[in-house]
């Protein structure tokens, strides 16, 4: 449609041969040539049949005749008439009238009449008037020999045909009151009533109306090329001088219901205002009246093709034209070969032939710009109607043809026709609109593109799209088009969009400052570059970075319902990534990177911002991270950390706060269900503000359960501990303080070992080969009472090694060690001694103290043990006192040591302050009283 605006150019062909005309016929010209470099033109008047005059220096009666002579500005001028009659001094009437001017050996100008009346005191027509059928005819060729002056002659350049005209060569008038034709090779132009005042002195028209509009028809010049080259004078500076006589200004009103039609469109108006320069030429140049067609068509509307000949333009008005002289340069106009035409009305309509529809209060055009402007103004707005595209609204459109852009000014909207059908793929889809507060840039087609779709569109100003698939919001898009495979359409091939850009739709959403998309065959996209603040989601998760590239798949065919479609091959986002999880996960790092053929994402941080995962109360900090795409697989090379931050409850009233971190690696995997942490593994636990529990191993691997939730119906699936491996130099320390600065130790257990298994289920854990336990407790004892001189456990400090293993069965509240056992208890109450013990196997009943789940949370309220069995070699040591036995079983509920001996053996206790020692099957220590008790004798 926006092509169709440069038609309105075209009507300004015949006012300007009008002025042409009459200034070469009254204007200042050059001296013609010497006489005997005048040529002449073919047919000049021929002796034989015309006698000329016996006194060539006045007319008489005659019964036809001719003369030749020079006028003032000794310029050639013929006079021929079939018969004259005089009137008075100078005056005659005339019948057949025909005078000629002779410009130049190459262009003559000739009018005829059926008769006349005229004033001739130099033997030429200087006033007077022609009636019946007035033809002022042009002549023009470059031939050497000049132009055809015959009747049908196809040097005819231009015809203006008058039903009577009275004029006067000294005033410089010329009226008619009957009807006015232009004929030109591509132009016919019809009125009624003339009237012409020409400025001799000035060299320019003073007024020059037609009192009745008809009708203006032009036809291109289908030989016209686009790439001509511009007259010199367009390059020329413009004068502004008043009275300068090579160039001059004038302003042309046609009156009112003025209405054009080309190729099926139609422009209607109340009123057409042109602005133009008028450049006399020397006669060897070209005419402008020749070049304004010509040129003009080829550049506004392209180049006519013989087979398919450009359309005849026509121009209809009511009323007069009327043309006065501007007396200095308009600032509008940029040359003396610019114009300016302005069309208004209430609207101003442009009607296409596929019904496209333009409506505005004001039209305009500048040829050195080829620039047409549609503004809106007031009560009368500027909108388009395009049924096939859709409807537009802005306060002015300007579209610039040289630069081949457009513009839409102001506050607009495009949008799909209201009664648009679903399925149309013809232009905008149903429900389409987009709309803006700025402006719209439009980079048009170059003129050898077979094709009227745009290039680019460039919307800005707070641009809102609305689609029935998503919504977009921002300060600027700019949408590039390519040709379609054929080169008649365009389809979309690039989205640039910034300034706080947002797209929402059913699937996600993206936001972002600058958004670059490339898009395939119009459809489907190829890449994405997105950057500053940017946001990406859908309702399963979401992406915050500075930046995001995404490269997308080639489209394929989704077999389950048949459509077209296209999968993230590559993304990469960089800069203060954040990524959001549908179940609260949230994840930062400095760099994403996604396989899509793979399956696969790759997450980044540096030692400032590490790759950052937070899950309700778990935090997890590494170097790198790489995971599935979904989630079932992750690993994170490097040193990492890991928190866990339970908050407060009836049973931890200050809550739980755990960390582990590593050295090397941190491997997940879903399927297998299985964690594995290496280099340096450190875990440590608050259960309150004086208490910490700490693991450490060169190895931990958890082996997890998925359990179902107390909701059968909802999928609720937790992940539980089902076993832990930790290996090499593990330890386990649990500490507590007795206050808050951790400054005294209250109690302490740590146990040492290469290998340590637990089960969750069973609640038994388990240390592997070799390994220590060491059992601190530097609590205030609650009471003396009772207690003798001899303690195996309670406060101080206990000590266990073993060879073999050493098993924790929370279940049963037993603790078992074996192979080469080893005891020390030093008490923390002086006045006892310290207690040695060696065996093969050791089993300690810890009911009282709360078994495992005491030692997990060290809520041990005291380490005394209700029962312990020793057996096989046990030797215990204790002050002067050696004692050996099979079997040892302690009693902490009675304070009591039960010694049994092996078969064929006695149980022995050497004291060094006793002469010899003293031996029994069966001995029974009495702790309290530091007493020794036969129960069965020895041998």
């Amino acid at each position: 449609m926006l092509r169709k605006l440069a038609i309105l150019a075209t009507i300004f062909v015949a006012l300007f041969l009008i002025v042409v005309v009459v200034t070469q016929l009254l204007g200042d010209k050059p001296d013609p040539p010497a006489d005997d470099e005048f040529v002449g033109a073919v047919e000049q008047f021929d002796p034989e049949n015309v006698k000329p005059l016996e006194d060539p220096s006045a007319i008489g009666t005659s019964s036809g005749g001719w003369i030749r002579s020079l006028d003032d500005k000794n310029r050639v001028r013929e006079f021929r008439y079939d018969q004259l009659e005089p009137l008075a001094e100078y005056e005659f009437d005339v019948v057949g009238p025909m005078a000629r001017l002779y410009l130049s050996p190459q262009q003559v100008v000739q009018i005829t009449a059926a008769t006349g009346r005229i004033i001739a005191p130099d033997n030429f027509p200087q006033s007077g008037t022609f009636r019946g059928g007035v033809v002022v005819t042009i002549f023009k060729n470059e031939r050497a020999e000049g132009p055809d002056l015959t009747k049908n002659s196809p040097d005819r350049a231009l015809t203006i045909e008058l039903d009577d005209a009275v004029f006067d060569a000294q005033s410089g008038k010329i009226d008619s009151l009957g009807a006015v034709r232009l004929v030109a090779p591509r132009a016919e132009f019809t009125g009624r009533g003339m009237k012409l005042v020409f400025n001799e002195a000035a060299g320019r028209i003073n007024y020059l109306e037609i009192i009745e509009g008809n009708e203006l028809r032009f036809r291109p010049d289908q030989s016209t090329k686009k790439d001509g080259a511009p007259d010199e004078a367009d390059n020329e500076p413009p004068s502004a001088e008043v009275g300068d006589k090579k160039t001059h200004y004038y302003r042309a009103q046609f009156g009112r219901d003025v209405v054009i039609n080309y190729d099926g469109s139609t422009i209607k108006a109340d009123t057409l205002t042109a602005l133009f320069a008028l450049r006399l030429k020397r006669s060897e140049e070209t005419l402008a009246a020749d070049r304004v067609p010509g040129n003009l068509l080829a550049q506004v509307g392209g180049e006519p093709t013989l087979a398919e000949p450009e359309p005849e333009m026509v121009m209809n008005w009511k009323g007069r034209m009327i043309v006065r002289p501007v007396e200095q340069r308009p600032r509008v106009l940029r040359n003396d070969s610019d114009f300016q035409l302005v069309l208004s009305g209430k609207p101003v309509e442009l009607t296409g032939k596929d019904r496209d529809r333009i409506t505005c209060a004001r039209l305009e055009y500048l040829d050195s710009l080829q620039k047409v402007d549609a503004i809106g103004e007031g009560a009368v707005p500027l909108a388009v109607d395009a049924p096939r595209f859709g409807v537009v609204e802005a306060e002015r459109i300007q579209l610039r043809l040289e630069e081949r852009v457009a513009t839409l000014l102001g506050r607009g909207m495009i949008a799909a026709p209201p009664d648009k059908a679903e399925g149309d793929e013809e232009g905008l889809p149903a429900g389409f609109a987009v709309r803006w507060s700025k402006r719209v840039d439009l980079e048009l087609p170059e003129d050898d593109e077979d094709n009227e779709s745009i290039r680019s569109a460039d919307f800005q100003g707070d641009v809102r799209i609305d689609d029935k698939q998503f919504l977009m919001e921002g300060d600027r898009l700019k949408v590039t088009f390519e040709l379609a495979p054929g080169g008649k359409k365009r389809r979309v091939s690039e989205v640039l969009a910034s300034g706080g850009v947002k797209i929402t739709s059913d699937e996600g959403n993206i936001a972002g400052e600058h958004l670059h998309l490339t898009i395939t065959g119009g459809k489907h996209p190829a890449k994405l570059r997105a950057k500053g603040a940017v946001s990406i989601g859908d309702p399963t998760q979401s992406i915050k970075a500075d930046t995001l590239d995404v490269t997308f798949t080639k489209p394929f065919v989704d077999p389950e319902d048949g459509k077209e479609k296209v999968d993230v091959l590559t993304a990469v986002a960089d800069g203060e990534v954040v990524v959001g999880m549908e179940d609260g996960t949230r994840v930062a790092a400095e760099q994403l990177t996604v396989d899509g053929a793979k399956g696969s994402a790759f997450l980044t941080g540096s030692a400032a911002r590490p790759v950052t995962v937070k899950q309700e109360n778990m935090t997890l900090k590494v170097p790198v991270l790489a995971v599935s795409e979904d989630g079932g697989l992750a690993q994170a090379k490097g040193a990492g950390e890991f928190v866990l931050d339970e908050p407060a409850d009836e049973k931890h009233p200050d809550g739980r706060k755990v960390r582990v971190t590593w050295t090397e690696m941190l491997d997940y995997n879903e399927g297998a269900q299985k964690l594995e942490i290496t280099g340096e593994v450190v875990a440590e636990g608050e259960e309150k503000a004086d208490q910490v529990n700490r693991l450490s191993a060169e190895r931990v691997t958890l082996h997890l359960v998925k359990v179902e939730g107390e909701d059968k119906d909802a999928v609720d699936e937790r992940q539980l501990l089902r076993s832990m491996q930790a290996a090499g130099k593990v330890v386990l320390l649990s500490t507590t303080w007795q206050d808050t600065g951790r400054e005294r130790v209250a109690s302490r257990l740590r146990i040492g070992g290469e290998r340590l298994e637990f089960n969750n289920a069973t609640e038994r854990a388990r240390v592997i080969g070799k390994g220590t336990m060491l059992v601190e407790d530097y609590r205030p004892t609650k009471s003396n009472k009772d207690r003798g001189a001899v303690s195996i456990s309670g406060r101080g400090v206990t000590l266990f090694t073993w060879a073999k293993s050493m098993t924790l069965d929370g279940a049963a509240t037993d603790l078992m060690l074996d192979g080469s056992v080893n005891m020390t208890h030093k008490p923390a109450d002086k006045k006892q001694r310290v207690v040695e013990m060696q065996c093969d196997k050791l089993l300690a009943d810890m009911k009282g103290v709360g078994g495992l789940k005491a030692l997990e949370t060290s809520e041990i309220e005291s380490l005394d043990i209700d029962e312990i069995r020793a057996t096989g070699a046990v030797r215990l040591r204790e002050a002067q006192r050696v004692i050996t036995a099979e079997v040892l079983r302690y009693l902490g509920s009675t304070q009591t040591v039960h010694l049994d001996a092996a078969v064929g053996r006695n149980v022995q206790i050497i004291d060094i302050t006793k002469p010899k020692p003293t031996r029994a099957k069966k001995i029974r220590w009495d702790l309290k009283r530091d007493r020794f008790i036969i129960d069965q004798p020895g041998f």
